[in-house]
C-alpha cells in the first residue's frame, strides 16, 4: 500500500514562434496560492503538502516526454516530489491503442494504494480511458481514491484554481451498490455509501429510513425469512415513493432499478394472514428471488417449507405472524412426513398420531385432485439437495451441476400445484378440520 500521484503531459499551446509550450502562473486551491510554473502538477504537489507521494508518475507521448519532462520533472523536484517516473504511451487513437494506455495505467497501481490523480493535460480521449481505469482499480485493487483534479486555466488564466473533482466519481460506486443489491441481494455496499456520501450528491439515496429498509429486505433474503421478507420489500416500495419527489434525475434511475427489483415481492403485514392463496404466491415469488440470485440453499429451504405449509391451508388456528399460530407449524413437519412415504409406512407417536389423523382428510384430498402425485415426482431429489447444503455435501463426490436447472424445475411444479390447487377451490373450501378440537 502507498500514496501514488499520477498525471499526464501534453504538448501544450502553440506560441507565435511556432513551438509549443506551457505559461507560467500562480495556481489557487482551497484559498492559498502556489508560485508561478507552467505545470499545474508542480503547483499541486506543493498546495497539498504537508500531504506526501511514495510514487510519481506522469504519462507522457514521445513528443510531450521530449518537449517538457525534463523541466516538469524539476520543478515538481522544487516542489518537493523528487524520482517522478514517465509513462510513455503511443499516440493514436484505435481501439488497440487504448487497450495498451489502459494496461499501462493500470500495472503501475497495486493493492490497496491511495491514489491522487491530476487529468488537467490528459487530451479527451485519455481522460475516458483513465476515468475506466480508476473505476477499474477501484473496485479489483481495492484502491482508495484521494483526489482527482483539474487546474482551470481557461476560468481565470492570471490564477487559475485546481478543482477536484473526486467526488464525481463517486457514482460509479452507487451504480455499483445499487446492481449489488438487485444481482446480489447485498445491501453493505450501498449502506456504507450512505454513511459516507456528500448530501448534495445522493442525498435521497442516503436517506436513513430508506437505507435501513433496503438493509432490512437485503437481510431478510439472505436469512430466508420468508415470513417477514414480503412486508421487508412493501418498506422498501414505500420509501421510494416517500422519497421520490427529491431525487434527482440519476438518484430516480437507480430508485426505479431498485423498485423494479422489489415491487413483485411487496405486500404489507396482515396480522390476520392464513395459508391461502396469496400466501403462497408470495412464497412463489420469494423463491424465484432467490433462485435469480443463485441462493440455491436457501431457495431449497424455502420450497421445502412451502410444500410442508400446504398442509396448514385448513388448520384454522394457522396464522402466519402471531405466536399461536406459528405453534401450528409442528403440522407442516407431520405433513411432510405423510408425503415421504405411503399411509401403511406412516410410524408417527405421541400428538403426532393425531395431527395425522387430522390432516388424512386434507391429504386425501390433495391426493383425489392430483397434488400429491405431482410433489411426490421431485420432492425426494428436492430434500436430497437441500440435505446436502445441510451437509455442506461431504457426503458427496461433488457439488451436484444441476441446482439451477432443478431449482427452475422445482419452481415449475409449486408454480403448477398452487395453480392446480385454486382450481379446485382448495384455498376457497378447505377440508373440514376446523371442527378438530386438536388442530
Amino acid at each position: 500500500m502507498a500514496t501514488v500521484f499520477m498525471s499526464f503531459l501534453g504538448k501544450g499551446s502553440c506560441k507565435q514562434d511556432g513551438h509549443f509550450d506551457y505559461d507560467p502562473v500562480p495556481y489557487q486551491y482551497n484559498g492559498r496560492s502556489s508560485r508561478p510554473t507552467k505545470f499545474v502538477q508542480a503547483a499541486e504537489i506543493e498546495l497539498l503538502q504537508p500531504k506526501t507521494f511514495d510514487r510519481a508518475f506522469v504519462v507522457v507521448t514521445e513528443e510531450s516526454h521530449r518537449l517538457h519532462f525534463d523541466a516538469l520533472r524539476r520543478e515538481m523536484a522544487v516542489s518537493g516530489l523528487e524520482n517522478v517516473v514517465p509513462i510513455q504511451i503511443e499516440e493514436g487513437f484505435s481501439p488497440e491503442c487504448q487497450w495498451k494506455w489502459f494496461q499501462e495505467i493500470v500495472q503501475h497501481i497495486d493493492e490497496e494504494d491511495h491514489l491522487t490523480v491530476d487529468l488537467t493535460h490528459g487530451y479527451r480521449a485519455m481522460s475516458i480511458v483513465f476515468s475506466n481505469a480508476i473505476n477499474f482499480v477501484q473496485r479489483v485493487r481495492r484502491v482508495t481514491l484521494e483526489g482527482v483534479y483539474y487546474g482551470a486555466f481557461e476560468s481565470n488564466r492570471d490564477n487559475p484554481p485546481i478543482v477536484d473533482m473526486k467526488d464525481f466519481f463517486i457514482i460509479h460506486e452507487w451504480a455499483e451498490g445499487v446492481s449489488r443489491l438487485v444481482e446480489d441481494a447485498d445491501a453493505r455496499k450501498l449502506a456504507g455509501l450512505a454513511e459516507t456520501t456528500p448530501s448534495f450528491q445522493f442525498g435521497t439515496l442516503a436517506d436513513r429510513e430508506l437505507t435501513a429498509a433496503v438493509t432490512s429486505v437485503s437481510e431478510k433474503i439472505r436469512n430466508v425469512d420468508v415470513h417477514r421478507l414480503r412486508s421487508a420489500a412493501d418498506s422498501v416500495i414505500q420509501e421510494i415513493q416517500r422519497v421520490r419527489e427529491t431525487a434527482g434525475v440519476i438518484e430516480r434511475a437507480l430508485l426505479e432499478i431498485i423498485e423494479q427489483k422489489f415491487r413483485a415481492l411487496a405486500a404489507p403485514m396482515d396480522p390476520e394472514e392464513r395459508y391461502d392463496h396469496g400466501y403462497f404466491l408470495g412464497q412463489l415469488q420469494i423463491i424465484k428471488v432467490l433462485l435469480d440470485h443463485q441462493l440455491y440453499m436457501q431457495a431449497f429451504t424455502a420450497m421445502r417449507e412451502m410444500i410442508g405449509s400446504l398442509g396448514l391451508i385448513p388448520v384454522a388456528k394457522a396464522r402466519i405472524h402471531s405466536s399461536q399460530g406459528r405453534k401450528q407449524r409442528q403440522k407442516a413437519e407431520v405433513f411432510l412426513a405423510m408425503l415421504q412415504f405411503p399411509p401403511e409406512r406412516w410410524n408417527f407417536s405421541g400428538d403426532r398420531v393425531k395431527v395425522c389423523e387430522g390432516l388424512r382428510p386434507h391429504y386425501e384430498k390433495l391426493m383425489a385432485i392430483g397434488v400429491l402425485q405431482r410433489i411426490r415426482g421431485f420432492l425426494p431429489v428436492l430434500l436430497n439437495c437441500r440435505n446436502g447444503f445441510d451437509h455442506a455435501w461431504t457426503s458427496s463426490k461433488e457439488t451436484p451441476a444441476d441446482l439451477e436447472a432443478n431449482g427452475e424445475r422445482f419452481l415449475h411444479e409449486l408454480d403448477a400445484i398452487v395453480e392446480l390447487l385454486h382450481r379446485h377451490g382448495v384455498f376457497d373450501h378447505p377440508a373440514a378440520m376446523d371442527a378438530q378440537p386438536h388442530l
